[in-house]
């Protein structure tokens, strides 16, 4: 697509490894928001989330949890696992706990398919903790949760690795990963002037986050998710 459709300079929203790769092999200038990134020449900004997604890794250890499940996409686990996705097994690996497809499932990015990921995790070995990438599929939890009367944190601890303006109307708060969106809008807008300039930025600039606990968030329960 980006190949047919001219343009001056492109700016690629939670690109792909592959997307990145190729784009940063073209002549148009590139910027990725977010996405698979990592050791490409490529222009870049976003939310540093890896401190505080291991500050929350860690909490829930603290809070006694073993099973731990982590929610992403196909292209944060493929060609290789992204920095983020290899930091969580290898902080549970680190206390003692074995990881696998279980903690960082394979599953069709459909809404069905989401289904039949949750029924499977909750059919078997039920996660006392779910960590989840994107608000979709958060929503999509919740409602799982819900219907099978599953009680959040009682029963199973929910944390996101976004931020979302609705988490303002939740009563207790949901633990989320948040940053500061106007760092990156400046960056964006320096970059689009360089561009003007015809002068080169391949620089990867990347703004702090913070983990922010929140309700949804709790000690291991005594009851099981599994209904």
């Amino acid at each position: 697509m980006l190949g047919e459709n001219p343009a001056d300079a492109w700016i690629v929203v939670a690109g792909s490894h592959e997307l990145l790769e190729w784009s940063a092999a073209q002549a148009t200038p590139c910027l990725a928001l977010f996405g698979r990134v990592e050791r490409l020449p490529l222009a870049s900004t976003g939310p540093d989330k890896l401190p505080a997604f291991l500050t929350a890794t860690r909490q829930l250890l603290e809070l006694g949890h073993r099973h731990i499940v982590f929610i992403v996409r196909h292209a944060r686990r493929n060609p290789t696992l992204g920095a983020t996705e290899a930091a969580f097994l290898a902080e549970l690996s680190a206390h003692g706990i074995p990881t696998g497809p279980y903690n960082l499932p394979d599953w069709e990015e459909t809404p069905e398919g989401f289904l039949t990921l949750l029924e499977s995790l909750f059919g078997r070995t039920p996660p006392t903790a779910i960590i989840i990438n994107e608000t979709a599929q958060f929503i999509a939890a919740m409602e799982f949760l819900a219907r099978r009367r599953i009680h959040v944190p009682e029963q199973v601890s929910l944390v996101a690795t976004f931020d979302d303006p609705a988490f303002a109307w939740c009563v207790s708060g949901i633990a989320h990963i948040k940053s500061d969106p106007k760092p990156m809008v400046r960056r964006i807008v320096r970059w689009v002037s360089a561009v003007k300039k015809g002068a080169a930025d391949r620089k990867s600039i990347i703004f702090p986050g913070e983990f922010v606990p929140g309700g949804s968030m709790g000690p291991v329960g005594r009851e099981s998710g599994k209904k």
